[in-house]
Protein backbone atom coordinates (compact mmCIF):
# COMPACT_ATOMS: atom_id res chain seq x y z
CA UNK A 1 0.00 0.00 0.00
CA UNK A 2 1.55 3.33 -1.08
CA UNK A 3 2.69 5.31 2.08
CA UNK A 4 0.17 8.73 2.51
CA UNK A 5 0.38 11.89 0.51
CA UNK A 6 2.37 14.32 2.38
CA UNK A 7 1.90 17.22 -0.06
CA UNK A 8 -1.80 17.65 -1.40
CA UNK A 9 -1.13 20.20 -3.78
CA UNK A 10 0.69 17.93 -6.20
CA UNK A 11 -2.84 16.67 -6.45
CA UNK A 12 -4.94 19.17 -5.69
CA UNK A 13 -3.23 22.33 -7.36
CA UNK A 14 -3.47 20.58 -11.02
CA UNK A 15 -6.86 19.71 -10.30
CA UNK A 16 -9.03 22.13 -8.86
CA UNK A 17 -10.22 25.89 -9.34
CA UNK A 18 -7.70 27.63 -6.68
CA UNK A 19 -9.75 28.41 -3.52
CA UNK A 20 -10.02 32.22 -2.63
CA UNK A 21 -8.95 33.76 0.55
CA UNK A 22 -11.54 33.05 2.91
CA UNK A 23 -13.47 30.52 0.52
CA UNK A 24 -15.77 29.12 2.59
CA UNK A 25 -16.47 25.94 0.05
CA UNK A 26 -13.77 23.08 -0.23
CA UNK A 27 -16.39 20.88 -1.97
CA UNK A 28 -15.99 20.03 -5.41
CA UNK A 29 -12.39 20.59 -5.16
CA UNK A 30 -11.51 17.02 -7.02
CA UNK A 31 -13.98 15.64 -9.67
CA UNK A 32 -13.97 12.37 -10.52
CA UNK A 33 -13.04 12.49 -14.09
CA UNK A 34 -10.19 14.87 -13.63
CA UNK A 35 -8.50 13.42 -10.62
CA UNK A 36 -8.99 9.76 -12.40
CA UNK A 37 -6.95 11.62 -15.44
CA UNK A 38 -4.48 13.09 -12.72
CA UNK A 39 -3.47 9.80 -11.13
CA UNK A 40 -3.13 7.94 -14.78
CA UNK A 41 -0.66 11.03 -15.90
CA UNK A 42 1.60 9.55 -12.92
CA UNK A 43 0.59 6.40 -13.30
CA UNK A 44 -0.36 5.63 -9.39
CA UNK A 45 -3.51 3.59 -9.50
CA UNK A 46 -4.01 4.17 -6.01
CA UNK A 47 -6.23 1.57 -4.05
CA UNK A 48 -6.10 4.04 -0.54
CA UNK A 49 -4.96 7.52 -0.36
CA UNK A 50 -5.38 8.66 3.29
CA UNK A 51 -4.05 12.30 3.81
CA UNK A 52 -1.67 12.53 6.72
CA UNK A 53 -1.97 15.06 9.04
CA UNK A 54 0.48 17.78 6.90
CA UNK A 55 -1.54 17.49 4.35
CA UNK A 56 -4.86 18.47 6.06
CA UNK A 57 -2.91 21.11 7.97
CA UNK A 58 -1.90 22.32 4.59
CA UNK A 59 -5.58 22.42 3.29
CA UNK A 60 -6.14 24.38 6.04
CA UNK A 61 -4.11 27.12 5.04
CA UNK A 62 -5.72 26.89 1.58
CA UNK A 63 -9.17 26.80 2.57
CA UNK A 64 -9.19 29.93 4.61
CA UNK A 65 -6.36 31.88 6.81
CA UNK A 66 -8.01 32.63 9.75
CA UNK A 67 -8.12 30.28 12.62
CA UNK A 68 -11.61 29.82 13.43
CA UNK A 69 -11.72 27.56 9.93
CA UNK A 70 -10.14 24.94 12.13
CA UNK A 71 -13.61 24.42 13.72
CA UNK A 72 -15.36 24.24 10.43
CA UNK A 73 -14.20 21.99 8.58
CA UNK A 74 -13.76 18.08 9.23
CA UNK A 75 -10.83 16.59 9.87
CA UNK A 76 -11.87 13.55 8.58
CA UNK A 77 -10.49 13.55 5.10
CA UNK A 78 -9.71 10.49 3.29
CA UNK A 79 -9.45 9.66 -0.43
CA UNK A 80 -10.47 5.80 -1.27
CA UNK A 81 -9.75 4.47 -4.52
CA UNK A 82 -11.18 1.58 -5.80
CA UNK A 83 -9.13 -0.79 -8.88
CA UNK A 84 -10.76 -2.61 -11.41
CA UNK A 85 -12.32 -1.83 -14.65
CA UNK A 86 -10.53 1.38 -14.72
CA UNK A 87 -9.87 3.79 -11.54
CA UNK A 88 -12.73 4.73 -9.45
CA UNK A 89 -12.34 7.52 -7.46
CA UNK A 90 -14.85 7.57 -4.14
CA UNK A 91 -14.60 10.98 -2.12
CA UNK A 92 -16.28 10.20 0.81
CA UNK A 93 -15.45 12.70 2.90
CA UNK A 94 -13.90 15.85 1.09
CA UNK A 95 -17.11 17.98 1.61
CA UNK A 96 -15.83 20.36 4.07
CA UNK A 97 -19.33 22.70 4.00
CA UNK A 98 -20.70 20.98 7.07
CA UNK A 99 -20.67 24.50 8.90
CA UNK A 100 -21.00 26.76 6.57
CA UNK A 101 -23.04 29.80 8.16
CA UNK A 102 -25.38 31.71 5.36
CA UNK A 103 -27.71 34.52 5.83
CA UNK A 104 -30.21 35.82 3.75
CA UNK A 105 -31.92 38.98 3.68
CA UNK A 106 -35.59 38.82 3.42
CA UNK A 107 -38.05 35.52 4.73
CA UNK A 108 -40.08 35.22 2.37
CA UNK A 109 -41.39 32.79 -0.49
CA UNK A 110 -37.93 32.81 -2.46
CA UNK A 111 -36.20 32.40 1.01
CA UNK A 112 -38.51 29.89 2.00
CA UNK A 113 -37.71 27.68 -1.01
CA UNK A 114 -33.78 28.21 -0.83
CA UNK A 115 -34.18 26.83 2.95
CA UNK A 116 -35.10 23.96 1.16
CA UNK A 117 -31.96 23.13 -1.48
CA UNK A 118 -29.47 24.55 1.60
CA UNK A 119 -30.75 21.84 3.29
CA UNK A 120 -29.05 19.08 1.09
CA UNK A 121 -25.65 20.51 1.09
CA UNK A 122 -25.81 21.01 4.96
CA UNK A 123 -25.81 24.82 5.33
CA UNK A 124 -26.78 26.26 8.55
CA UNK A 125 -29.58 29.27 7.09
CA UNK A 126 -29.98 32.55 9.13
CA UNK A 127 -32.88 35.03 8.09
CA UNK A 128 -33.64 38.73 8.97
CA UNK A 129 -37.05 39.64 8.10
CA UNK A 130 -39.18 42.61 9.99
CA UNK A 131 -42.31 40.21 9.68
CA UNK A 132 -42.72 37.50 12.85
CA UNK A 133 -45.36 35.66 9.81
CA UNK A 134 -42.90 35.84 7.35
CA UNK A 135 -42.53 32.42 5.20
CA UNK A 136 -39.08 31.87 6.70
CA UNK A 137 -39.82 31.81 10.06
CA UNK A 138 -40.98 28.34 10.16
CA UNK A 139 -38.53 26.66 8.69
CA UNK A 140 -35.48 28.40 10.52
CA UNK A 141 -34.76 28.72 13.98
CA UNK A 142 -32.24 31.35 13.03
CA UNK A 143 -34.82 33.46 11.97
CA UNK A 144 -34.20 36.97 13.30
CA UNK A 145 -36.76 40.15 13.57
CA UNK A 146 -35.63 43.16 11.95
CA UNK A 147 -35.50 45.37 8.83
CA UNK A 148 -33.43 44.84 6.05
CA UNK A 149 -33.08 48.44 4.95
CA UNK A 150 -32.08 49.07 8.79
CA UNK A 151 -28.20 49.52 8.88
CA UNK A 152 -27.65 48.21 12.43
CA UNK A 153 -30.05 45.49 11.93
CA UNK A 154 -28.27 44.25 9.30
CA UNK A 155 -24.81 44.99 11.12
CA UNK A 156 -25.84 42.59 13.68
CA UNK A 157 -27.14 40.15 11.36
CA UNK A 158 -24.09 39.70 9.44
CA UNK A 159 -21.60 39.46 12.24
CA UNK A 160 -20.20 36.09 12.32
CA UNK A 161 -21.81 34.87 8.94
CA UNK A 162 -19.55 33.19 6.56
CA UNK A 163 -21.88 34.36 3.06
CA UNK A 164 -24.61 36.67 2.97
CA UNK A 165 -27.28 36.59 -0.23
CA UNK A 166 -30.65 38.65 -0.68
CA UNK A 167 -33.95 37.51 -1.48
CA UNK A 168 -35.22 40.99 -2.04
CA UNK A 169 -33.65 44.19 -3.27
CA UNK A 170 -34.85 46.67 -0.52
CA UNK A 171 -31.87 45.87 2.00
CA UNK A 172 -29.27 48.25 3.07
CA UNK A 173 -26.16 48.47 0.50
CA UNK A 174 -23.88 50.26 3.27
CA UNK A 175 -23.80 48.08 6.13
CA UNK A 176 -23.20 44.85 3.22
CA UNK A 177 -20.57 47.28 2.23
CA UNK A 178 -19.58 47.49 5.68
CA UNK A 179 -19.63 43.66 6.31
CA UNK A 180 -17.55 42.86 2.85
CA UNK A 181 -14.71 45.16 4.13
CA UNK A 182 -14.44 42.94 7.56
CA UNK A 183 -14.81 39.64 5.61
CA UNK A 184 -17.73 38.61 5.22
CA UNK A 185 -18.77 37.47 1.38
CA UNK A 186 -21.56 39.35 0.14
CA UNK A 187 -23.08 38.00 -3.23
CA UNK A 188 -24.31 39.92 -4.84
CA UNK A 189 -21.83 42.30 -3.96
CA UNK A 190 -23.14 45.14 -2.68
CA UNK A 191 -22.05 47.12 -5.94
CA UNK A 192 -24.75 45.05 -7.98
CA UNK A 193 -27.23 45.44 -5.24
CA UNK A 194 -26.52 49.53 -5.70
CA UNK A 195 -26.67 49.75 -9.26
CA UNK A 196 -29.90 47.54 -9.38
CA UNK A 197 -32.11 49.30 -6.27
CA UNK A 198 -33.17 52.10 -8.47
CA UNK A 199 -34.32 51.37 -11.80
CA UNK A 200 -32.57 54.64 -13.49
CA UNK A 201 -29.44 53.78 -12.07
CA UNK A 202 -30.17 50.42 -13.77
CA UNK A 203 -31.06 51.35 -17.02
CA UNK A 204 -28.20 53.85 -17.53
CA UNK A 205 -25.53 50.86 -16.67
CA UNK A 206 -27.09 48.68 -19.03
CA UNK A 207 -26.57 51.81 -21.55
CA UNK A 208 -23.10 52.16 -21.04
CA UNK A 209 -22.49 48.55 -21.30
CA UNK A 210 -24.08 48.65 -25.06
CA UNK A 211 -27.41 46.38 -23.71
CA UNK A 212 -30.03 47.73 -25.63
CA UNK A 213 -33.07 48.99 -23.20
CA UNK A 214 -36.43 50.91 -24.37
CA UNK A 215 -35.51 54.34 -24.02
CA UNK A 216 -36.20 56.65 -20.88
CA UNK A 217 -35.67 59.54 -18.60
CA UNK A 218 -35.71 60.39 -15.30
CA UNK A 219 -37.91 62.40 -13.43
CA UNK A 220 -38.17 63.68 -10.09
CA UNK A 221 -41.49 64.23 -9.46
CA UNK A 222 -44.97 64.26 -11.21
CA UNK A 223 -45.36 68.40 -11.60
CA UNK A 224 -42.42 67.71 -13.96
CA UNK A 225 -44.44 65.30 -16.44
CA UNK A 226 -46.16 68.29 -17.89
CA UNK A 227 -42.03 68.81 -19.88
CA UNK A 228 -42.88 65.49 -21.57
CA UNK A 229 -46.59 65.99 -22.72
CA UNK A 230 -45.16 65.08 -26.22
CA UNK A 231 -43.61 61.31 -25.09
CA UNK A 232 -47.59 59.75 -24.05
CA UNK A 233 -48.30 57.49 -24.09
CA UNK A 234 -45.66 55.88 -22.02
CA UNK A 235 -44.90 54.03 -18.82
CA UNK A 236 -44.05 55.28 -15.71
CA UNK A 237 -42.17 53.33 -12.75
CA UNK A 238 -41.19 54.75 -9.43
CA UNK A 239 -37.15 54.39 -9.39
CA UNK A 240 -36.83 52.70 -6.41
CA UNK A 241 -39.13 50.23 -3.87
CA UNK A 242 -41.59 48.30 -7.29
CA UNK A 243 -42.02 45.01 -6.70
CA UNK A 244 -45.17 42.79 -7.75
CA UNK A 245 -46.50 44.85 -9.99
CA UNK A 246 -46.60 47.73 -7.92
CA UNK A 247 -44.87 51.19 -8.84
CA UNK A 248 -45.82 50.95 -12.12
CA UNK A 249 -48.19 52.61 -14.10
CA UNK A 250 -49.42 53.67 -17.72
CA UNK A 251 -49.60 57.26 -19.11
CA UNK A 252 -52.27 57.59 -21.87
CA UNK A 253 -52.40 61.13 -21.37
CA UNK A 254 -52.54 64.45 -19.45
CA UNK A 255 -55.55 63.13 -17.49
CA UNK A 256 -53.20 60.46 -15.91
CA UNK A 257 -50.78 63.31 -14.25
CA UNK A 258 -53.23 63.99 -11.72
CA UNK A 259 -52.49 59.98 -10.49
CA UNK A 260 -48.82 59.49 -11.44
CA UNK A 261 -46.17 58.96 -8.81
CA UNK A 262 -44.72 61.92 -7.02
CA UNK A 263 -41.43 60.72 -6.16
CA UNK A 264 -38.43 59.92 -8.69
CA UNK A 265 -39.55 57.95 -11.58
CA UNK A 266 -38.22 56.60 -14.94
CA UNK A 267 -41.01 57.40 -17.70
CA UNK A 268 -40.18 54.95 -20.15
CA UNK A 269 -41.21 54.73 -23.80
CA UNK A 270 -44.25 52.80 -24.74
CA UNK A 271 -42.49 49.44 -26.81
CA UNK A 272 -44.65 47.47 -29.14
CA UNK A 273 -44.36 43.96 -27.60
CA UNK A 274 -44.60 41.00 -28.80
CA UNK A 275 -43.67 38.61 -25.98
CA UNK A 276 -42.17 39.00 -22.37
CA UNK A 277 -39.01 37.07 -21.50
CA UNK A 278 -36.92 36.12 -18.93
CA UNK A 279 -33.29 34.47 -18.49
CA UNK A 280 -32.30 33.17 -15.26
CA UNK A 281 -28.28 33.39 -15.57
CA UNK A 282 -26.08 32.42 -12.92
CA UNK A 283 -21.99 32.88 -12.45
CA UNK A 284 -19.45 32.14 -10.06
CA UNK A 285 -16.51 33.81 -9.41
CA UNK A 286 -14.24 32.00 -10.76
CA UNK A 287 -16.42 33.14 -13.99
CA UNK A 288 -18.04 30.00 -14.89
CA UNK A 289 -21.51 31.16 -16.40
CA UNK A 290 -24.73 29.19 -16.73
CA UNK A 291 -28.06 29.97 -18.23
CA UNK A 292 -31.41 28.67 -18.58
CA UNK A 293 -33.72 28.14 -21.35
CA UNK A 294 -35.59 31.60 -21.96
CA UNK A 295 -39.65 31.21 -20.00
CA UNK A 296 -42.24 33.60 -22.06
CA UNK A 297 -44.32 35.57 -19.21
CA UNK A 298 -47.78 35.95 -19.46
CA UNK A 299 -48.95 38.94 -17.66
CA UNK A 300 -52.35 39.87 -15.68
CA UNK A 301 -52.72 42.94 -17.10
CA UNK A 302 -55.30 44.72 -14.52
CA UNK A 303 -52.72 43.89 -11.63
CA UNK A 304 -49.55 43.76 -13.53
CA UNK A 305 -48.40 40.77 -12.20
CA UNK A 306 -47.42 37.30 -13.89
CA UNK A 307 -50.28 35.35 -14.58
CA UNK A 308 -48.82 32.23 -15.91
CA UNK A 309 -45.31 31.18 -17.67
CA UNK A 310 -44.23 28.85 -20.47
CA UNK A 311 -40.78 27.22 -20.01
CA UNK A 312 -39.29 27.30 -23.00
CA UNK A 313 -40.46 29.99 -24.09
CA UNK A 314 -42.19 29.65 -28.14
CA UNK A 315 -39.70 31.61 -29.90
CA UNK A 316 -37.35 30.76 -32.75
CA UNK A 317 -33.83 29.38 -32.02
CA UNK A 318 -32.40 32.76 -32.62
CA UNK A 319 -34.20 34.76 -30.26
CA UNK A 320 -32.99 32.32 -27.49
CA UNK A 321 -29.60 32.84 -28.35
CA UNK A 322 -29.98 36.44 -28.45
CA UNK A 323 -32.03 36.52 -25.28
CA UNK A 324 -29.41 34.01 -23.73
CA UNK A 325 -26.55 36.54 -24.88
CA UNK A 326 -27.83 39.21 -23.56
CA UNK A 327 -28.07 37.28 -20.13
CA UNK A 328 -24.73 36.51 -20.32
CA UNK A 329 -23.50 40.25 -21.33
CA UNK A 330 -25.08 41.46 -18.86
CA UNK A 331 -24.12 39.32 -15.82
CA UNK A 332 -20.31 39.76 -17.03
CA UNK A 333 -20.59 43.57 -16.94
CA UNK A 334 -21.88 43.35 -13.37
CA UNK A 335 -19.42 40.82 -12.60
CA UNK A 336 -22.10 39.23 -10.87
CA UNK A 337 -21.58 36.19 -8.41
CA UNK A 338 -24.85 34.46 -7.82
CA UNK A 339 -27.82 34.30 -9.99
CA UNK A 340 -29.92 36.57 -11.64
CA UNK A 341 -33.34 37.30 -13.58
CA UNK A 342 -32.81 39.46 -16.57
CA UNK A 343 -36.19 40.69 -17.97
CA UNK A 344 -36.89 41.47 -21.48
CA UNK A 345 -39.27 42.64 -24.44
CA UNK A 346 -39.38 40.52 -27.80
CA UNK A 347 -40.42 43.50 -29.76
CA UNK A 348 -42.63 43.53 -33.07
CA UNK A 349 -39.68 44.27 -34.41
CA UNK A 350 -38.12 40.89 -33.62
CA UNK A 351 -36.01 42.80 -31.23
CA UNK A 352 -34.73 42.18 -27.41
CA UNK A 353 -34.20 44.87 -25.12
CA UNK A 354 -33.63 43.96 -21.14
CA UNK A 355 -36.51 45.41 -19.12
CA UNK A 356 -35.08 44.59 -15.51
CA UNK A 357 -32.84 43.35 -13.26
CA UNK A 358 -33.17 40.86 -10.25
CA UNK A 359 -29.81 39.85 -9.32
CA UNK A 360 -31.74 36.84 -6.55
CA UNK A 361 -33.95 34.07 -7.16
CA UNK A 362 -37.15 34.97 -9.16
CA UNK A 363 -40.68 34.37 -9.96
CA UNK A 364 -39.59 33.30 -13.41
CA UNK A 365 -37.16 30.44 -12.38
CA UNK A 366 -39.93 28.48 -9.86
CA UNK A 367 -40.27 26.05 -12.78
CA UNK A 368 -36.53 25.03 -12.62
CA UNK A 369 -37.35 23.11 -9.26
CA UNK A 370 -38.84 20.32 -11.29
CA UNK A 371 -38.36 20.95 -14.76
CA UNK A 372 -34.74 21.29 -14.51
CA UNK A 373 -31.63 19.02 -13.35
CA UNK A 374 -30.63 21.87 -10.73
CA UNK A 375 -32.77 24.60 -9.53
CA UNK A 376 -32.24 27.67 -9.33
CA UNK A 377 -32.41 28.04 -6.03
CA UNK A 378 -29.14 25.26 -5.81
CA UNK A 379 -28.06 27.00 -8.72
CA UNK A 380 -27.77 30.15 -6.06
CA UNK A 381 -25.38 28.29 -3.61
CA UNK A 382 -23.28 26.63 -6.13
CA UNK A 383 -22.63 30.18 -7.22
CA UNK A 384 -22.20 31.95 -4.05
CA UNK A 385 -19.91 29.00 -2.49
CA UNK A 386 -17.35 29.11 -5.65
CA UNK A 387 -18.89 25.45 -7.03
CA UNK A 388 -19.13 24.79 -10.32
CA UNK A 389 -22.14 25.36 -12.02
CA UNK A 390 -25.42 22.63 -12.05
CA UNK A 391 -26.58 21.37 -15.54
CA UNK A 392 -29.43 23.82 -16.82
CA UNK A 393 -31.19 21.16 -18.64
CA UNK A 394 -35.05 21.25 -18.82
CA UNK A 395 -36.18 17.92 -18.70
CA UNK A 396 -39.68 18.48 -18.98
CA UNK A 397 -41.61 21.05 -20.47
CA UNK A 398 -43.57 23.14 -18.38
CA UNK A 399 -46.32 25.83 -17.14
CA UNK A 400 -46.02 27.73 -14.07
CA UNK A 401 -49.06 29.11 -12.65
CA UNK A 402 -49.46 31.90 -9.84
CA UNK A 403 -51.58 31.25 -7.03
CA UNK A 404 -53.39 34.77 -5.88
CA UNK A 405 -55.16 35.21 -3.03
CA UNK A 406 -59.17 35.09 -3.43
CA UNK A 407 -61.45 37.75 -3.02
CA UNK A 408 -63.10 37.48 0.62
CA UNK A 409 -66.64 35.18 -0.55
CA UNK A 410 -64.28 32.94 -2.65
CA UNK A 411 -61.95 31.52 -0.48
CA UNK A 412 -63.64 28.02 -1.67
CA UNK A 413 -61.70 28.03 -4.96
CA UNK A 414 -58.45 27.78 -2.95
CA UNK A 415 -59.34 23.89 -1.73
CA UNK A 416 -60.55 23.11 -5.31
CA UNK A 417 -57.53 24.19 -6.78
CA UNK A 418 -55.37 22.03 -4.37
CA UNK A 419 -57.60 19.50 -5.00
CA UNK A 420 -57.27 20.04 -9.28
CA UNK A 421 -53.46 19.98 -8.84
CA UNK A 422 -52.59 17.01 -6.65
CA UNK A 423 -55.53 14.91 -9.19
CA UNK A 424 -53.02 15.78 -11.90
CA UNK A 425 -50.14 13.96 -13.04
CA UNK A 426 -46.70 15.77 -12.67
CA UNK A 427 -48.34 18.76 -11.48
CA UNK A 428 -46.42 20.57 -8.07
CA UNK A 429 -48.26 22.55 -5.35
CA UNK A 430 -46.14 25.13 -3.76
CA UNK A 431 -47.92 27.18 -1.05
CA UNK A 432 -46.15 29.71 0.65
CA UNK A 433 -48.29 29.42 4.02
CA UNK A 434 -48.97 33.49 4.15
CA UNK A 435 -51.14 34.47 6.74
CA UNK A 436 -53.63 37.62 6.28
CA UNK A 437 -53.04 38.01 2.44
CA UNK A 438 -54.83 40.82 0.53
CA UNK A 439 -57.00 40.15 -2.60
CA UNK A 440 -54.85 39.65 -5.40
CA UNK A 441 -51.76 38.53 -3.48
CA UNK A 442 -49.61 35.74 -4.54
CA UNK A 443 -49.92 32.70 -2.23
CA UNK A 444 -48.33 30.19 -3.99
CA UNK A 445 -47.69 28.82 -7.24
CA UNK A 446 -48.01 25.77 -9.78
CA UNK A 447 -45.83 23.91 -12.18
CA UNK A 448 -47.24 21.75 -14.21
CA UNK A 449 -45.07 19.72 -16.02
CA UNK A 450 -45.54 17.88 -19.73
CA UNK A 451 -43.54 16.21 -22.51
CA UNK A 452 -44.73 19.19 -24.65
CA UNK A 453 -46.01 22.80 -24.02
CA UNK A 454 -49.36 21.73 -25.25
CA UNK A 455 -49.50 19.06 -23.05
CA UNK A 456 -48.70 21.14 -20.25
CA UNK A 457 -50.96 24.23 -21.08
CA UNK A 458 -54.15 21.62 -21.49
CA UNK A 459 -53.41 20.23 -18.19
CA UNK A 460 -52.95 23.64 -16.76
CA UNK A 461 -56.06 25.05 -18.55
CA UNK A 462 -58.02 21.39 -16.70
CA UNK A 463 -56.34 22.95 -13.08
CA UNK A 464 -57.66 26.31 -13.55
CA UNK A 465 -61.49 25.47 -14.90
CA UNK A 466 -61.52 22.72 -12.10
CA UNK A 467 -60.88 25.47 -9.65
CA UNK A 468 -63.60 28.19 -10.87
Amino acid sequence: MPPPITDPLQYINRTTIQPRPQSVAFSYLLTHERICAELAKVNKPLINISLSTTCKTTILQLVKPAISVVNKINPLLNLFCFAGGGAELYLFSLMIINDIHIGVLGGGQLGGMLIRHAIDFGIYIKILDSSPEATCARYTNNFVLGDTLDYDAVMAFGKGLDIITIEKEAVNVDALEELAKQGVQVHPSPAVIRIVQDKYSQKDFLLQNNIPVSPGILIKDKKELNKYKDRLPAVLKLCRDGYDGKGVMMLKTEADFDKAFDAPCVLEDLVAIRKELAVIVSRNAQGEIKCYDPVEMVFNKQLNLLDYQLAPAEITDRNAAQAKDLAIRTAEALSLVGIMAVEMFLTIDDEILVNELAPRPHNSGHHTIEACVTSQYEQLLRAIMGMPPGDTTAHKKSVMINILEPAEGNKGQLDRTFKAVLDTKDAHLHWYGKKNSREGRKVGHITVNGDSISEAVSKAEAIRNHAK
